[in-house]
């Protein structure tokens, strides 16, 4: 009935006004026509309507979609019927309709949406369709360009931005179209005007576009006899819509309430299949009802519930219940929101039983869907009530307990046809809703009385100024039990001294007021305030004249001077300063401001000027932390938990507790976090200049010492004027001495303190009064002199006294330790840890303790992760934790937000980033550690902090890294959860680009405090994981020597490891598996590999692996080519020889293996490096060869000085060529080849799998190798392997020591990579150290052992003698070869070794013919000893596990390139044969000879040369610390190529004692490092 009386006499009215004559445009039907009008946005509920006419049987009328994606509705004419074609995500549906609706009339056309209903109305007749699954509102987002076209689809918009691509073929209409009207999900119907065409023209006169005369939105009809104006569904009404509705809104206060009860008037419940609600609400209370309706056990009802709307929906078979709570946000926050809830009942044809779709939404934003299901259709109402009831506990399915207070607006509650606009009824008095109270039908503001509770010292709200010029008056209610903190502060203009302020000293309420002529402070209360109760403050002021009333206390007041006006300016701070106390300067009269303490307890009923201030809707919006809450309660005493660890003494404040942790060595909210330690060696010192000079009238000073010297000096302070502070330790006791605006004071306490013994010493000053606690004992009292008040305070010297400031009160320097040095309330040494404090200088130590971990987890996979609540980080970020792990990538933490603004923690090649976006643009922070990895199975410390709104600091370990964003936006805006270790495997492609980890943690965490919290990741969080388990839980097996087979590299991971086969020419999980082999026939093959065309960058190294097997003494293995340059590198066999020869621009090199034939048929394997000019070759597990061409050094250190171009670039290399040479026949190879590795590049793999990058010519066929050879193999590799297990060999743990040079060279080439050794030539090159490479042994008997000291012996002497040749510091290595054994202990800085080059040599590592008489001295660092030993008779070879250097980049198979091979001997050394490996036994004639012929000439050189050697400078080389990068901090999981170098040409390389550096000279900078040789 209501609805008939409603909206029938409009609807007709308009139907027949719609039906008019009115003219529109006209199509022409060509092949490009067309018209554009805006997008059409239905919701659930929209409808489009329209009119047309034509004649033509087929054609386009309307289309429209969402930009391309799923959804979409199709209009078109096919032999004159109407047909609709659309799809809502579930699948496409068609409704069709009429006949010969080509009969050029007019017709109407409507496509109403209502939920999953779309119903199609041509003319008169209408029909309808379900639509399938579960969703239905049609998706068109407001960025993409989607638009209603009428008469056909554009040819620009491509088929591709189409979601039905053959709309874009369809017929184009020829004909009429008229009246496009729109209605979106809120029902307001909107005519649409044609915003572009092709094609079209206009009809006859439109009255509506020649005058649209509809106002405030109203839709405008042409018709035969005008415009008419459609006022529907909108807040205006009249002809031309001009005229103003009264609002339909009204205020609830908790007792008022709507409703209808239609058994009290005999009629019978309302029926219906489909319900809709819509309001508007604005509250400040988390609870109340806000709609009820039902009927028995039939109900709807809408709640706010702790700040979320909750649904619920019963149908008589079971309640359906949703709640609407996003993460960080609430509807109480006193602004206005929308809530629209729609339910609809589909029956089962044929089953008895109906599905029930419900879904509610909040502000078009938050959405939340569900079904229910059972022998129902209709939802029966005969109750109805808005915000409240007389019982509201007891109305069937309410979650409510209390009434709602706040306002409502515009509540429309539609059951099918019912319409009813319940406001807009009550307020015109309709008969149907009864009204309870008195309700204002206008939204007033409720009185501001909620309580807030400040739950820290940091939490505060920030107000508008107080205005109180002349007058003014400010009242409010407290209640806490904590006896300190700022309550109110508001200052002037900085350069006045108008100022006013409430504060809590003792337990009693202190007033200041400044009008700039002098300040007044005035004690208001006789009693203590700290009681726990409620007591009423209320400040008056009128000019000079005030007063101030503490419940029934009250004092007057009178400023000094002749001021009479307080101009305060900038903001009025409710709680506290929080973190604006380093930007707003607070008077030295006010005490708690000074010392940083805020109020921490419940505040209600703050009247400013007479005007209620809503503190909880300040609350709401201000505070992100949660610090601030809206309610206030008296919990029980905290500390009865006991939350304080290690020791730490708890007191209870307002419902917290609080740990003294200045008697513990932690620190943190419940002391367990490891505090901040400095050392001082009694050279070192401290200064911490402060950002401004603080004038104080009361301080707090606590300081924690530990030293065995009787005296030193603590801290001390000084300023612009005489003004200092001094404590030291003096005897064994504690000495304060002050000297304040020239008062001079001094005070003693304590003894024996110097026992090396922590102890506290805590000082404090109110004015005159001191205070002096050390330890637990009782305090000492002292009092200045009368008038002395104010301290000035600038610099703080810690540890020492700089030198410009000596004799200030003739302290020596501390021999001992600090921790917990609080000025203020600041941590001042934390904070000159993590970087906070500016321009401190010194150098003090800061120290660092086993790590103490709290609640440790172990993330298992790269793809675990758990999920918490929303970080609360809107103005401050405070994040610590701990990580151990060997993965070197990884997500550890994230967190969205609204529009850009994210957090993110993140490891990325061991490199640990915190990447953060506050709306202007993401920021990374990286730490600033560049001497080794964070993922070296070590555990770290990490804090994330912003000590204000523009610095962000990121801490790991002892190194800080600071950045200051320049951005508009202060905020960060997060929502949704925060993610630790990970996140959901599809929110990877949706993460910022700025995140460059693609899945993630895997390691240890522990020690996760979030602002001061700490959660369980294991127990409560929000989403858990099974693969997180509490503790941590390390890895299950380690590499070992025989980990990899075939000389594989072992590869360190978390829970197992893998093995690098690039160098073996095998391949599988060890090593032990064969690679793919082809067989190369007598005519001749080829297999040619071609790089891509984008990926032939220019290559500084090289890195080749080729496993052969051959009969023929000649033929070429491999051969690389530059499409570019001549360039070229070829690896063959000549007369039975591995050679490789190169030419990188300069001229042809070459270097081979001449002491061994490679043509027996057995299976072998040959490396090959190259490093510019330089380069190295091994023959299975031969000794290694190498090149070093002075001549083209000589010419490469000319260039370089003088800026020209370096020759020692492989550029563009294009084609890989296995098996044949560059063009003759005879370079053919003929035999097997397998496991070919260039630079990454499995060139065989590549032909074996069909890659279009692969050519195949001639004789080949893919063959395994024969197992006799292959076994053959093996058992040399084994043989070797244990052959050289005798003496200590390297692995993955020890420390070996090599310079960073030639390392960083990927498969780019953009920066200076290569490396070169240290010479007259070339001061500038890098020197290489060659690394360790067992080499094969033959047993011999050892030498008889003889004793050693420290000056002979090599680390570990007194090692049993089968590593030790006869005590005089050589290692056995087999063969006569020597080595130095590795030690496992850590080693500080990088080790390089010096020589003279002199001459191009390719030798091999063989016994030398004579004993060289020339000594080795080295020195090793200062802990160390030193050594003298003669330079061995061989010289070893060298391999790399697992040691990389800083900032170097991998390529993509993950091996680093290699340095270059050493230098070649001196010219003061013999060397070997530079072809051919001497013969042992004209080794030893060649040793006979040489002492008989030459014994008296041998002394004469020696005497020569000693006195040479003596009048020559010392040759010294400098070595970047930089490169200081060991095996034991290398990056965890990179596997490092055997770089083959220094085979066994030089006694350089040869001497075990060129790898142990010498320590430093006295006065050598710190950063320098010397080599002797």
């Amino acid at each position: 009935m209501a609805a008939g009386v409603l909206a029938g006499p409009l609807l007709a009215a308009l139907v027949g006004l719609q039906l008019g004559l009115g003219l529109g445009i006209v199509l022409d039907g060509a092949e490009h026509s067309f018209a554009q009008y805006p997008r059409w946005q239905p919701g659930l509920n929209g409808s489009l309507q329209f009119e047309f006419r034509t004649t033509q049987p087929n054609g386009l009328l309307l289309y429209t979609d969402d930009g391309g994606w799923v959804d979409f509705f199709e209009v078109k004419l096919v032999e004159g019927s109407l047909r609709l074609r659309y799809n809502l995500g579930s699948g496409s549906e068609i409704l069709g309709l009429g006949r010969g609706l080509n009969d050029g009339r007019w017709h109407r056309v409507t496509v109403a949406r209502h939920h999953a209903r779309t119903t199609l109305t041509v003319d008169h007749i209408s029909e309808h369709r379900l639509s399938r699954g579960d969703q239905f509102t049609f998706d068109v987002a407001a960025a993409n360009q989607s638009h209603v076209y009428v008469g056909g689809v554009p040819q620009s918009v491509r088929v591709s931005q189409l979601a039905l691509p053959s709309a874009r073929f369809e017929p184009r209409l020829a004909g009429e179209v008229r009246n496009l009207v729109y209605s979106g999900e809120d029902g307001v119907e909107r005519r649409q005007d044609m915003k572009h065409s092709k094609g079209v023209r206009w009809n006859g006169v439109d009255t509506c576009a020649q005058h649209d005369p509809c106002q405030h939105g109203g839709i405008c009809i042409s018709t035969d006899t005008g415009a008419a104006c459609e006022c529907r569904n909108l807040d205006f009404r009249g002809v031309f819509c001009e005229k103003e509705k009264p609002p339909s809104e009204a205020t609830f206060r908790g007792a008022e309430y709507m409703t209808y009860d239609l058994t009290n008037t005999g009629g019978g419940a309302i029926a219906s299949t489909s319900d809709n609600l819509s309001m508007f609400f604005k509250t400040a209370q988390p609870n109340g009802l806000l709609f009820y309706t039902g009927d028995g056990d039939d109900y709807m009802t809408l709640s706010l519930m702790d700040g979320g709307i909750s649904l619920a929906v019963s149908l008589g078979s079971g309640a359906l219940r949703s709640k609407v709570r996003p993460v960080g946000v609430s509807f109480h926050d006193d602004q206005w929101h929308k809530v629209t809830v729609n339910r609809m009942a589909k029956e089962l044809v044929g089953s008895g039983h109906s599905v029930c779709y419900v879904s509610i939404n909040v502000d078009g934003v938050y959405t939340e869907r569900g079904t229910t299901s059972g022998p129902f259709t209709y939802l029966t109402s005969s109750r109805l009530f808005v915000a409240g009831s007389n019982d509201t506990s007891s109305l069937p399915g309410s979650q409510a307990r209390h009434n709602f207070v706040g306002c409502l607006r515009k509540v429309e509650y539609r059951a099918d046809s019912l319409h009813l606009d319940l406001i807009e009824l009550s307020r015109t008095g309709n008969p149907l809703i009864a009204v309870q109270g008195r309700v204002e039908y206008m939204c007033q503001s409720i009185e501001a009385a909620d309580p807030v509770s400040f739950a820290s010292r940091g939490s505060y709200l920030v107000l508008p100024t107080w205005r109180a010029t002349q007058t003014g008056s400010i009242a409010l209610k407290i209640r806490t039990n904590e006896e300190d903190g700022l309550i109110l502060f508001n200052r002037g203009d900085p350069n006045m001294d108008d100022m006013f302020a409430l504060e809590l000293l003792a337990g009693h309420v202190w007033l200041h007021v400044d009008l700039g002529s002098g300040s007044v402070r005035v004690r208001a209360t006789k009693r203590r305030v700290d009681d726990g109760l409620w007591h009423q403050i209320s400040v008056s002021r009128d000019g000079r004249k005030g007063r101030v009333t503490v419940d029934d206390t009250s004092s007057d007041f009178v400023t000094p001077g002749t001021h009479n006006r307080l101009d305060l300016d900038g903001t009025l701070y409710v709680g506290g300063l929080g973190a604006d106390y380093d930007r707003v300067p607070v008077p030295a009269q006010v005490w708690s401001g000074t010392r940083r303490i805020g109020y921490v307890g419940c505040m209600r009923d703050l009247v400013i000027n007479g005007s209620v201030i809503g503190l909880a809707t300040y609350a709401r919006r201000q505070d992100s932390r949660g610090s601030i809450l809206t309610e206030c309660h008296s919990g029980p005493p905290s500390c009865d938990s006991q939350p304080c660890m290690n020791g730490a003494p708890c007191s209870n404040g307002w419902n917290r507790f609080m740990c003294d942790c200045t008697f513990t060595s932690f620190t943190g909210k419940t002391c367990t976090e490891e505090a901040t330690t400095v050392s001082f060696d009694g050279t070192q010192h401290m200064i911490v200049p402060l950002q401004r000079e603080q004038h104080t009238e009361a301080d707090d000073i606590t300081l924690r010492f530990k030293t065995l010297r009787p005296s030193g000096l603590l801290f001390a302070t000084t300023a612009g004027n005489s003004d200092r502070v001094e404590l030291a330790l003096s005897g064994g006791r504690i000495r304060l001495s002050l000297r304040i605006e020239d008062t001079y004071k001094q005070f003693h306490e304590g003894q024996s303190l110097n026992d090396n013994q922590w102890h506290r010493v805590m000082v404090k000053r109110r004015n005159r009064d001191i205070q002096i606690f050390i330890d637990n004992e009782q305090p000492r009292n002292e009092a200045l002199e009368p008038g002395v008040s104010r301290l000035r305070t600038k610099f703080l010297y810690i540890g020492a006294v700089s030198p410009s400031s000596t004799g200030a009160f003739g302290a020596p320097n501390l021999v001992g330790q600090l921790q917990h040095f609080y000025l203020n309330g600041q941590p001042v040494l934390a904070l000159v840890r993590q970087g906070r404090l500016n321009d401190t200088q010194g150098g003090a130590r800061f120290g660092r303790r086993q790590p103490a971990l709290r609640r440790p987890v172990t993330f298992q996979s790269r793809y675990s992760y758990v999920a918490l609540r929303q970080l609360r980080a809107h103005t401050t970020v405070d994040i610590h934790f701990q990580f151990r792990t060997r993965e070197p990538t990884g997500l550890l933490l994230y967190n969205g937000g609204s529009g850009q603004d994210f957090i993110a923690v993140e490891l990325v090649d061991g490199r640990l980033y915190y990447v953060f976006n506050l709306g202007d643009g993401a920021v990374s922070v990286t730490d600033n550690n560049q001497f080794s990895a964070l993922n070296d199975y070590s555990w770290h410390s990490v804090a994330i902090g912003r000590p204000n709104s523009r610095t962000h600091t990121l801490m790991v370990d002892d190194h800080t890294s600071t950045v200051t964003s320049i951005g508009l936006n202060e905020n960060l805006n997060l929502k949704g959860r925060l993610y630790i270790g990970g996140v959901p495997t599809e929110m990877y492609s949706q993460l910022p680009p700025e995140i460059q980890s693609h899945f993630g943690y895997k390691g240890c965490l522990a020690s996760l405090t979030l602002g001061g919290e700490t959660p369980d990741l294991v127990r409560h969080p929000i989403i858990p994981s099974t693969s997180v388990v509490a503790g941590c839980v390390g890895p299950d097996s380690f590499c070992s020597p025989d980990s990899c087979k075939n000389g594989g590299i072992c590869k360190q991971e978390w829970n197992s490891f893998t093995c690098d086969c690039t160098l073996t020419s095998f391949v599988g999980l060890r090593c032990t598996e064969e690679s793919v082999s082809y067989e190369f026939g007598p005519g001749g093959g080829q297999i040619e590999y071609q790089y891509e065309r984008n990926r032939r960058p220019d290559r500084r190294s090289d890195l080749i692996a080729v496993g052969f097997s051959t009969t023929k003494p000649d033929g070429t293995l491999l051969r690389i080519d530059s499409d570019t340059h001549t360039d070229y590198l070829e690896i063959k066999l000549i007369e039975s020889n591995v050679y490789m020869v190169y030419d990188v621009g300069s001229e042809t090199l070459s270097i081979s293996d001449l002491g061994a034939r490679a043509d027996d048929g057995q299976y072998h394997v040959v490396r090959v490096t190259r490093n510019g000019p330089n380069s190295t070759l091994q023959l299975d597990h031969r000794p290694v060869q190498t090149k070093f061409p002075r001549e083209l050094l000589t010419q490469r250190a000319r260039r370089r000085r003088s800026g020209g171009h370096q020759h020692d670039v492989f550029h563009a290399p294009s084609v890989v060529t296995v098996g044949g040479g560059h063009s003759a026949r005879s370079d053919n190879f003929e035999g097997l080849i397998s496991g070919v590795v260039v630079n990454g590049h499995r060139v065989l793999e590549k032909a074996a799998e069909n890659s279009r990058d692969v050519r195949l010519a001639g004789e080949l066929s893919i063959r395994a190798l024969p197992s006799r050879i292959k076994d053959a193999y093996f058992r040399h590799s084994e043989m070797q392997a244990v052959a050289g297990a005798a003496g200590p060999s390297p692995g993955i743990n020890d420390d070996l020591i090599y310079s960073g040079a030639g390392s960083g060279c990927g498969e780019t080439d953009d920066q200076e990579c290569s490396a070169v050794y240290k010479s007259d030539m070339d001061a500038n090159d890098d020197l290489v150290t060659p690394v360790y490479i067992r080499p094969p042994t033959r047993d011999r008997p050892p030498p008889p052992a003889k004793p050693c000291d420290d000056e002979d012996c090599l680390n570990g002497s007194g090692h049993p003698p089968d590593e030790m040749d006869g005590g005089r510091g050589r290692v056995r290595g087999g063969h006569g070869q020597w080595r130095v054994p590795t030690s496992r202990k850590p080693i500080n800085s990088a080790a390089t070794t010096s020589t003279t080059s002199t001459t191009t040599t390719t030798t091999t590592t063989t016994r030398t013919t004579t004993t060289l008489r020339s000594q080795w001295r080295v020195t090793t660092p200062r802990t160390g000893p030193t050594w003298r030993h003669t330079t061995p008779r061989a010289t070893p070879s060298w391999r790399v596990y697992g040691a990389t250097t800083p900032g170097s980049r991998l390529p993509a198979n993950g091996v680093e390139w290699p340095p270059p091979p050493p230098p070649p001997p001196s010219a003061r050394t013999p060397a070997t044969a530079p072809n051919r490996p001497a013969e042992e036994p004209g080794e030893y004639v060649a040793m006979v000879i040489g002492i008989i012929a030459g014994a008296l000439i041998v002394v004469i050189i020696c005497i020569l040369i000693v006195l040479k050697v003596q009048g020559r400078n010392e040759r010294r080389f400098k070595a970047d610390e930089s490169k200081a990068y060991l095996a034991g901090g290398g990056r965890a999981g990179s596997p490092q190529p055997p770089l083959l170098a220094a085979g066994g040409q030089t006694e350089l390389s040869g001497a075990p004692g060129a790898l142990l550096p010498r320590p430093p000279r006295p006065k050598k900078t710190k950063d320098v490092k010397e080599w002797y040789v």
